[in-house]
């Protein structure tokens, strides 16, 4: 094979590919290069999920007319000027390429007048080739407009997600930057709704508290060696730990840090924010092209920090505490207990038990709330295992069995007609749950809640994108107006708390995916994982008519020879086969 030199329009594309992934990279470099020159107001305005168009408009510094043409060359940067500036990088943006990227794959347009100049400008290129630069009146600061991504790119095109989906990305990206830069007012707009609008001058508790939707947020700053982590904690909550990480300022990923977190917290869910400050030498942020990456020159001091940090926020540091640790060793890489660090899941506490239950089980009744849902039955596919007929050793249903007792690991021994019963108490209760929880979809009105619920900004770019799918499934919502300025809130929920009395927040997660509202097949699974959650534990003791009422609920059930996941509940032993094991006559 002869190798060739690529031409320069190919090796461009590809470069730019690097960095621009989908409109999040785009409005991700946009971001900080307004952030950059210093703007208090940032302004993004979507079509198709910034398919069609992106719009990033802000009140900073400017660019010079004169130095717009400079700006769209690729490494032509006002950020560094010598090989010694790459070891203190003190901005978010540095190697200059991302508007050349972004030009290159798009037609872009940037309009922008420098503060203390007279007249702005404007220029337009189309795949990376300027076409037009003019003097143009325009307020201080820069408008850039970016429309039809990947034109140029039909194989990279046709990967980007449905508008909805790249909408939440956007929204998403927006507000994560806002937890950093609460003082800027950040604005986000869809298809000409305001989805997204941060007011001015919050501070980083506020911010928490609108984005996860939360009380209070608890933090705790520990320092060591001039690094410094500032940590944010949303408390307890079920399920898994998300991380928003910051290190100077930048939103990265970094999986020592993630394991660090786990490390610390142990089995305490919840929402963390880490925001890192540590010298510019100590980090480098030039690993990876889109700057998500950045290589720490002493990562075990990091680890350590943090780790030591979360525990003490964890066991009760008081708000706003700051903690001084001493110092630690420069390790080249985190301790290791021998395994990988592993996301964990956390135990809900325990839920009631379905109103079935409530005769039977008087001490395990909880108080429970109840609620409405709209028709939706006929929706719910079948699941691939454990829905078939019951397996050769399973016993017929229909007589009566005598209970027997429970044996020490925790199952419940039937006398059946043909045989030994042996009950799994957490299999069965798993299917019966879950039997109950997927009929309940289809019965039932809305119900309103006492209280409305305020509804996190993290959720606000999907409810508005996926209202009527939501409500079709028995969300109700009250959007912002005059009445009620202070944002989203939910106001009805389908009829599944009379089940489970989840928070309203918990089921509407359960019921989205990344596309918009989860797929019938989706909520069949996240319904059968609810149900096993809330099941009994193999080994907890019941009393004879617990057992008794659990035979006589799986009885009822459709399937009753599995839980949903595949699991038998139960087998038999056949009083032949205990004779003959016992070396006596089956008769």
């Amino acid at each position: 094979m002869t190798i060739r030199r690529l031409s320069e329009d190919v090796f461009q594309r590809i470069a730019a590919g690097e960095v621009i992934e989908r409109p999040v990279s785009v409005c991700k470099e946009l971001l900080e290069n307004a952030l950059d020159a210093g703007a208090s107001r940032i302004s993004v305005t979507l079509l198709q999920g910034g398919k069609t168009s992106l719009i990033v408009e802000d009140d900073g510094c400017g660019i010079p007319f004169d130095e717009l043409p400079l700006a769209l060359e690729r490494h032509a940067t006002s950020k560094i000027f010598s090989l010694e500036d790459l070891d203190r990088i003190g901005t978010l943006g540095f190697r200059g390429e991302a508007l050349a990227s972004i030009a290159t794959v798009s037609l872009l347009e940037i309009r922008s007048r420098a503060t203390g100049e007279d007249r702005g400008g404007m220029i337009r290129s189309e795949g990376g080739s300027v076409v037009l630069h003019q003097p143009l009146p325009c307020p201080e600061g820069t408008r850039i407009q970016v429309e039809e991504l990947f034109f140029n790119l039909p194989a990279r095109r046709k990967f980007l997600r449905a508008p909805g989906a790249e909408t939440r990305r956007v929204g998403q990206l927006i507000q994560e930057m806002g937890l950093i830069h609460p003082e800027v007012r950040l604005t986000l707009r869809s298809e000409g709704r305001v989805l997204f609008d941060t007011e001015p001058g919050r501070d980083t508790e506020r911010a928490l508290r609108d984005h996860w939707g939360c009380g209070a947020a608890r933090s705790l700053s520990v320092s060591s060696g001039g690094v410094e982590a500032e940590l944010w904690w949303s408390g307890p909550k079920e399920g898994r730990t998300p991380l928003v990480l910051f290190a100077n300022g930048r939103r990265i990923q970094d999986s020592s840090v993630r394991g660090a977190l786990l490390a610390g917290a142990g089995t305490c869910g919840g929402d963390w924010l880490v925001v890192l400050r540590l010298p510019p030498e100590d980090l480098d942020v030039n690993v990876h092209p889109a700057k998500t990456e950045v290589r720490f020159r002493r990562p075990g001091e990091v680890f350590d920090l943090v780790r030591r940090g979360v525990a003490k926020l964890v066991e009760g540091g008081t708000f706003g505490d700051h903690w001084v640790l001493p110092g630690v060793p420069d390790l080249s890489s985190p301790p290791s207990s021998g395994e990988p660090y592993r996301e964990r899941t956390f135990p809900s506490s325990p839920a009631p038990n379905p109103p079935s239950w409530d005769r039977a089980f008087p001490q395990r009744v909880a108080e429970a709330r109840t609620f409405g849902a709209p028709r939706l039955g006929s929706l719910f596919p079948p699941l691939e295992r454990g829905e078939g007929a019951p397996s050769s050793r399973a016993p017929s249903l229909e007589p009566e069995a005598v209970y027997l007792g429970q044996a020490q690991r925790g199952y419940l021994l039937f006398d059946g007609p043909s045989g030994l019963w042996v009950l799994d108490p957490h299999a069965a209760q798993e299917r019966i749950l879950y039997e109950r929880l997927r009929s309940s979809w289809g019965r039932g009105t809305v119900q309103s809640l006492a209280v409305p619920v305020d509804l996190p900004g993290s959720l606000a770019p999907t409810v508005e994108s996926c209202r009527p799918d939501l409500e079709g499934l028995g969300f109700r919502f009250q959007a912002p107006s005059q009445e009620t300025p202070e944002g989203w809130k939910v106001t009805g929920i389908p009829h599944l708390l009379a089940l489970y009395p989840l928070a309203p927040l918990d089921w509407l997660r359960l019921a989205l995916a990344e596309e918009g509202v989860a797929d019938p097949a989706t909520l069949v699974k996240r319904m059968a994982d609810r149900a096993c959650k809330a099941s009994l534990k193999l080994g907890e003791r019941l009393q004879e008519e617990e057992a008794r009422t659990l035979l006589r609920d799986l009885r009822a059930c459709e399937t009753p020879y599995a839980c949903p996941h595949g699991r038998p509940t139960l087998f038999t032993l056949s009083w032949e086969e205990i004779a003959s094991r016992l070396g006596r006559s089956s008769s």
